[in-house]
């Protein structure tokens, strides 16, 4: 059971329902037994509190009946009466400081003053201020037995303020808080330490006479109300800001930008109608706030509007605008993988992925547009609360059906279509009928409105509450229906359903109205499928509607034409892709779709379907991955991480689920490593791993491929353990593939200890291996790394043989993610022995083969070494641009080069520094760090090696 008292006095059982403490008087016992937690208060004190002069004729009595109802009401939780025990000293509260919100800000203030990584402390501080709900003991503020206890509360959260703004300071927030601390210096105008923070910002902002006015102000108002001065800190500031001392300007954060033009956006494919108005609105609010979120029913319209607004002022973003679709978002917990993997943030390390994030987007101006946040609300709103408070230069644009409730959030709720008149304040249809006349000419050329059919369809419109979602459901009707028609059914479907939710919002009720209408006009089979392609989570392409679909009244031979017949009515909506069409629900009818399904008891068996149609696509993809199609079957994968994520999920979270998951999340292994996806490959391995211990050849492999995603990180401390139990599993089990692979780890874990001679044992021994299970591909792998094991041997000429050998296997098998691994460290072998021309040449083919993956690791590693090729030919100035490039690039990722290969990167950096001189190299080194990925190869492929 957990208490609060921050804000009003409220009580919640373990699962966080709210407990209900009815009686004034049973409450105001509560709020003194907790304002005096740990210690007993006496009876004649809590007869006093509660009456006062007013006492009732039996106060004993009357104070009896009250702690027996206060115990009756904590009984919803079992046990929750007997917290309230009698003592011969009086009545006592018996719970733990933990249980209340006070103890739990307590215990993270404390955290945070003893934390050193000063974002921790602000996370912590963010927290524990968080819990914050309103004053203290709010609805007894009046009541002096709870005053001190408030009192004291209110001066820790002061202090924690203060506490946050000075960390918010250290991390360079300066321009942020000189505007945030406006309010709360005017509320609390003596505060000396809250001035001091208020005045250092004011300062770094490049605001010295604002600066120095708050220092006046504090002075005058010290001495008119205290008769007092500055104390000797803030005089010091004084003088030093009189003096514009540089040490004031430590830990100012200085921003780089590229300029460089980029940023995703899907092109709009349908007339964009009205809005002018909302659109105006948003950019105003984007000029002034750095968080604008549209709310508004589904259907509204909210992220076309966020779409063409975050369109129209792009150019204003050097970093772009950025679109991140998280409908099909199911799991808390990826939401920053989801935000990361928009941006082609590639992590290969194993810190926090918040971390990781922060580095890539500091300094860059962009605009993130975060589309359907309702469903993790309070993951979206923590995640934009840190993200705004680190990156001064991020905005963000959310949709939403309800607030995010952050500080500085500007909201606006975007109303339906304009209805009886134009939207564009101009004499013609308004934009509800526009939209109508629009989409129904899209589905039936030649379709205009007249003069006739315009009243009706302005009655339409307004039955429909002006919602886009169902105008375009209704006007794509218009093929089969008149305008009277509709009409009329319209009134059929709005009685059936008028008794809705008594709670739920008018808007919310003619959504539902509109989706059950369109559901009445599907034929029956459509309606079947509608229902059936809701398990897929983020879309589907025909081959797979037809493999999970049919069946059960649907014949796949059926299914193409009732795809087209909901295409047709706006249900299924087609997206174009580079080699074939997919379809996608919205996400209003996909969930309207999961309704229907688990209505029908069919939801567990088309879930299975879907679940087992991936997991043989996931499996295929392994088998065929090391060949030709490599690229195709990249970005077919890479469509489809929606639905295996969904699938994954399903594994983990439902009973029986567990050998799928490790079978299919080792399957992904080859996947995981090229799309830069090691952390999430590892988080799912160590979920399917923790659910099923049983001694199985799909465990062995699954802890196979999580050493070596972990190996690839270089966190051999995870590996370990995982050799230590699967090693001998393997043999056991006379697993060829996980032995072999086992031996591959262990041969990464020798090279990244500069064990070479131990590397080249294992490395051979698991050539051999894979060569007997008859795949020379990953003996090619095993051999390309014996290769690099031999050159740091000086064993130029092997190394070179292999290396060849390696990457003639996978060119004769059409393999080409792995052969441009092969050719990059070809480069660095061909580099060691001097020769600089074939290191170029080997460096700009591994180049060019690895930008259809958008490998950002091998791609770093190839710009590394272009730099030290330009710094061996003493172009200085372009190998410190390339250095700085790909240091920023290297901290994207959350890493830098494999251990064995740092030495080479630190020698290069001494030599161009020492060259060119610390000044030249440190602005060259900077306009690097700035340039996009574009610019970046472009630069390091424009120049001949002679």
């Amino acid at each position: 059971m957990r208490f609060g008292v921050l804000g009003r006095v409220q009580v919640w059982t373990a699962e966080g329902e709210l407990v209900a403490v009815p009686e004034t008087k049973v409450r105001a016992l509560l709020a003194d037994l907790l304002a005096h937690q740990g210690r007993a208060v006496r009876a004649n004190r809590l007869i006093d509190d509660l009456w006062g002069d007013d006492l009732p004729a039996n106060p004993t009595g009357a104070l009896q009946v009250k702690v027996s109802r206060l115990r009756h009401a904590l009984e919803q939780e079992p046990g929750g009466g007997e917290l309230v025990v009698s003592r011969p000293q009086g009545y006592s509260l018996d719970i733990d400081p933990g249980s209340t919100d006070a103890g739990r800000f307590t215990e993270l203030i404390v955290r945070a003053e003893d934390a050193a990584d000063p974002r921790t402390r602000v996370a912590l501080l963010d927290e524990a201020l968080t819990l914050w709900r309103g004053p203290a003991f709010a609805d007894f503020a009046d009541s002096g037995f709870v005053r001190p206890t408030a009192d004291r509360l209110e001066e820790q959260r002061l202090s924690a303020l203060e506490l946050q703004a000075e960390v918010r300071l250290e991390l360079g927030e300066h321009a942020l808080l000189a505007g945030d601390l406006i309010d709360l210096v005017e509320r609390h105008p003596l505060r000396e330490r809250l001035r001091a923070v208020q005045v250092r910002a004011l300062y770094r902002a490049g605001r010295q006479s604002d600066a120095l006015a708050s220092y006046g102000d504090l002075r005058k108002r010290l001495a008119e109300d205290l008769g007092l001065d500055p104390g000797p800190e803030l005089v010091a500031l004084h003088q030093a800001i009189l003096a514009q001392d540089p040490a004031l300007m430590a830990g100012a954060a200085t921003n780089v930008s590229g300029g460089y033009p980029v940023g995703r956006l899907p092109a709009e494919v349908s007339g964009f109608i009205g809005r002018r108005a909302e659109v105006a609105q948003v950019k105003r609010l984007l000029s002034n706030a750095r968080i604008v979120t549209l709310t508004g029913t589904g259907g509204v319209g909210k992220t076309r509007l966020a779409l063409r607004v975050a369109a129209e002022v792009r150019e204003d973003y050097p970093a772009g605008a950025w679109l991140v679709e998280l409908a099909a978002v199911e799991n808390p917990e990826l939401l920053v993988h989801k935000v990361s993997e928009t941006l082609d943030v590639q992590d290969r390390s194993s810190r926090p992925p918040m971390e990781v994030l922060f580095d890539f987007l500091h300094g860059k101006h962009l605009l993130l547009l975060l589309d359907n946040c309702e469903h993790l609300i309070d993951e979206c709103a923590l995640l934009i609360k840190s993200l705004l408070r680190f990156l001064p230069d991020l905005t963000v644009l959310a949709t939403s059906r309800q607030a995010l409730r952050i500080e500085g959030e500007q909201i606006l709720a975007v109303p339906p279509l304009a209805l009886g008149e134009s939207g564009d304040g101009v004499a013609g249809d308004s934009e509800a009928v526009r939209l109508f006349a629009e989409r129904a000419s899209a589905t039936s050329p030649g379709y205009a409105v007249t003069d006739a059919s315009r009243p009706v369809l302005e009655r339409i419109c307004r039955r429909l509450d002006g919602i886009p979602l169902a105008i375009e459901l209704a006007a794509a009707r218009i093929r089969v229906l008149s305008a009277e028609q509709l009409l009329e059914r319209l009134d059929d479907r709005f009685r059936l359903l008028s008794k809705g939710a008594r709670l739920a919002p008018p808007r919310q009720q003619t959504l539902r109205s509109t989706i059950d209408w369109s559901y009445g006009l599907c034929t029956e089979q459509e309606r079947l499928l509608w229902a059936r392609a809701s398990v897929f989570v983020d879309g589907m392409d025909l081959t797979a509607a037809e493999a999970v679909c049919s069946g059960d009244g649907v014949e796949p031979a059926e299914v193409i034409d009732l795809v087209a017949g909901l295409v047709d009515k706006s249900i299924l909506i087609r997206e174009e892709r580079a080699q074939e069409a997919r379809y996608r629900l919205l996400e209003t009818l996909r969930a309207y779709g999961r309704d229907r399904l688990r209505e029908s008891g069919a939801d567990t068996g088309f879930r299975s379907r879907h679940r087992d149609w991936y997991r043989e696509l996931v499996h295929e993809g392994e088998r065929q991955w090391l060949g030709p199609g490599q690229v195709e079957l990249f970005a077919r994968l890479r469509e489809e991480q929606g639905n295996i994520r969904a699938v994954l999920d399903q594994c983990v979270t439902e009973p029986g689920g567990a050998q799928v998951g490790l079978t299919m999340a080792a399957d992904l292994c080859s996947y995981w490593i090229a799309a830069g996806s090691l952390r999430e490959g590892r988080r799912w391995l160590e979920l399917t791993l923790a659910l099923d211990d049983a001694p199985t050849i799909a465990r062995a492999r699954a802890l196979s491929v999580s050493a070596r995603l972990a190996g690839l990180q270089n966190d051999f401390a995870a590996v370990e353990p995982m050799l230590h139990e699967g090693q001998p599993l393997a043999e056991r089990l006379g697993e060829g593939q996980s032995r072999a692979m086992f031996t591959h780890v262990s041969g990464l874990r020798a090279l990244s200890r500069q064990d070479l001679p131990g590397a080249v044992v294992l490395f051979e021994q698991a050539r051999r291996r894979y060569l007997e299970l008859d795949d020379p591909i990953y003996a090619a792998l095993s051999q390309m790394y014996l290769a690099a094991a031999h050159a740091h041997l000086d064993h130029q000429e092997e190394a070179a043989s292999l290396f060849a050998d390696a990457v003639s296997t996978c060119e004769a098998r059409g393999e080409v993610w792995l052969r441009s691994y092969a050719l990059c460290m070809s480069a660095i072998s061909a580099w060691r022995a001097g020769d600089v021309a074939s290191a170029y040449e080997l460096a700009r083919e591994a180049m060019r083969l690895k930008r259809p993956f958008n490998d950002r690791m091998g791609l770093a590693m190839c710009v590394d070494v272009m730099a030290w090729i330009a710094a061996h030919e003493r172009d200085d100035e372009r190998a410190a641009v390339l250095l700085g490039a790909v240091g920023a690039l290297w901290r994207s990722l959350g890493g830098t080069l494999s251990g064995y290969l740092t030495g080479y990167h630190r020698q290069c950096e001494e030599i161009t520094r020492a060259r060119l001189g610390g000044t030249q190299y440190d602005v060259a080194l900077r306009r690097g760090a700035g340039l996009h990925m574009d610019a970046l190869v472009e630069l390091a492929l424009g120049r001949e090696v002679a």
